[in-house]
């Protein structure tokens, strides 16, 4: 299952680029990534399953935008009937008053034990747990990833919810607590609108979860629920959460293979062949988001794998058809993500290959620019300067010191245009990346956006030829015809330049205020 390969590849790929751009903004990207802040907002959901084969499940309890009613109504939930899987889906209420007198209602244990679980439980020493019928927990691989929609971007709007799973024995009847524990990444940058924008991201998730568990009818026949042990139900219930998971992974990544086309059509831009910093920082964050990504799902796909296993070995469940189509769902299900995975990583190949050719291409070209410039310039320049030599190099004198006062000055003059140049290209992707915020935002009209993002490098050469040419102008016209109009002339393209120049800079500093 690789992956993120095609995605680390990019890296090896760009290693020209950091000459210029530096190391440091490759790494700035994975800045913080390994720390996710949490999220607050309550979400509290009750249902019961499994109470026969005509039986639909029956929401109890589930919070709106008021989430102290939903927990006041744990108080009058109805008694849990035989043979039946109570459900609670909990993020952000272990510790609210409510829930604690519930728990301790129903299990007889105080919050703080109730709450105490194994940090490092690994699928092995839980399925030990399981067989000793302790009251065990389950958190190893469990994670859910949620996105927002085109208009937010990939990584603007980026939460996962950490799940732990318990199921505890009262009489006849499982109960099955899973706490939910969401975060956003530390490098989005956090407001009131994106916490609010992740807060409803999470519980739009924990809906979609909730609605998953409910939606599969996998209940056991009246004749082998006798036999049935608990070790059986619980790994049953167990599975039937990772089914939830495992739909809720694929739509992740149905909706996230769209969103990275998206974030990534720069690399398929034949005019883009440099790549800028702020490019290389993205793709930092977006490979190591993606070995994270890659690490989770491994683990659960092989969680799912134990457990359906585990089930399969299991003599009298061969002859409930509905277990059989359960099991090929899930293994339908687990080839799916490994499908998606592949298909990603290798769609984004193919596009680092084309980025590469066009990047080769581009770069021939220029080399071949500059070779010919060279053959042509230079003969030139070294038979004028030995053609221009009118005196003896005896009788120089202190000419000597003024051909060496020239060279540093042409020198500093170069490094002062090599500055210069930087700067422009600095500030030609600013000016680009404010164009594509603008077309995010609708700053611009529609048309008018368009037209500039696609010709970006035409207007930008025109907008800088035209003040270019009057200064190249008032040279020849002062050292030809009349020093004075030569000055004036200067002095009208030195001020394009600044006028040009600020008022670029005035909307940009608009645009993102």
């Amino acid at each position: 299952m690789d992956f993120v390969s095609g995605i680390i590849g990019i890296q090896s790929l760009l290693n020209s680029q950091l000459v210029q751009y530096s190391i440091e903004h490759l790494y700035s990207g994975r800045h913080h990534l390994d720390d996710w802040r949490p999220i607050k907002g309550k979400y509290l959901e009750v249902f019961d399953l499994n109470a026969g084969s005509d039986y639909r499940p029956n929401v109890l309890v589930k919070t709106g935008e008021d989430t102290s009613t939903g927990l006041q109504d744990l108080h009058d939930l109805p008694p849990q009937e035989k043979d039946t899987v109570r459900v609670y889906i909990l993020h952000d209420v272990e510790h609210d008053k409510d829930f604690e007198a519930h728990v301790q209602k129903i299990t007889s244990t105080p919050l703080s034990g109730f709450l105490h679980h194994h940090p490092h439980s690994t699928i092995p020493s839980l399925s030990r747990r399981l067989e000793g019928n302790e009251m065990p927990w389950w958190q190893d691989g469990i994670c859910v990833f949620g996105t927002g929609n085109e208009s937010q971007g990939l990584f603007q709007t980026l939460v996962r919810c950490h799940i732990r799973l318990r199921c505890i024995w009262r009489e006849n009847r499982m109960l099955c607590f899973i706490f939910c524990e969401a975060e956003a990444a530390s490098y989005i940058k956090e407001s009131r609108s994106n916490s609010e924008s992740a807060g409803s991201l999470v519980k739009r998730e924990l809906a979609r979860l909730s609605a998953n568990i409910r939606s599969l009818e996998v209940s056991l026949p009246a004749n082998l629920k006798v036999g049935v042990t608990r070790l059986k139900q619980q790994r049953i219930m167990i599975l039937r959460v990772c089914h939830a998971v495992l739909i809720g992974h694929s739509y992740f990544l149905s909706a996230t293979e769209t969103l990275f086309r998206i974030s990534m059509r720069n690399l398929n831009d034949p005019d883009q062949t440099i790549v800028a910093s702020a490019l290389l920082q993205v793709l930092s964050q977006d490979s190591y988001f993606w070995e994270q990504v890659q690490q989770n799902v491994a683990l659960f796909l092989d969680a799912v794998g134990f457990f359906q296993k585990s089930l399969q070995l299991m003599d009298d469940l061969h002859s409930v058809t509905q277990f059989q189509e359960f099991f090929l769902e899930l293994q339908a299900l687990c080839t799916a993500l490994e499908n998606q995975t592949s298909s990603l990583s290798s769609r984004l190949n193919s596009r680092i290959q084309f980025f590469e050719i066009g990047r080769s291409l581009h770069e021939s070209g220029r080399g071949q620019l500059l070779t010919l410039l060279a053959v042509i310039f230079l003969p030139l320049s070294l038979a004028s300067s030995i053609l221009s030599m009118q005196t003896r190099f005896t009788d120089l004198h202190y000419l000597i010191y003024d051909f060496f006062g020239v060279i540093f000055l042409l020198g500093t003059l170069t490094f002062i245009l090599l500055g210069v140049l930087l700067l422009l290209r600095w500030g030609y992707g600013e000016f680009r990346g404010w164009l594509e915020d603008s077309k995010k935002s609708n700053f611009l009209p529609t048309k008018l956006t368009w037209l500039w993002t696609k010709r970006t490098p035409i207007f930008t050469v025109l907008l800088l030829c035209i003040p270019w040419s009057l200064i190249v102008a008032s040279f020849l016209v002062g050292m030809l015809n009349d020093i004075g109009i030569g000055l004036k002339v200067l002095g009208y393209g030195i001020t394009g330049f600044i006028t040009l120049f600020g008022v670029l800079v005035v909307l940009m500093r608009v645009k993102r205020g």
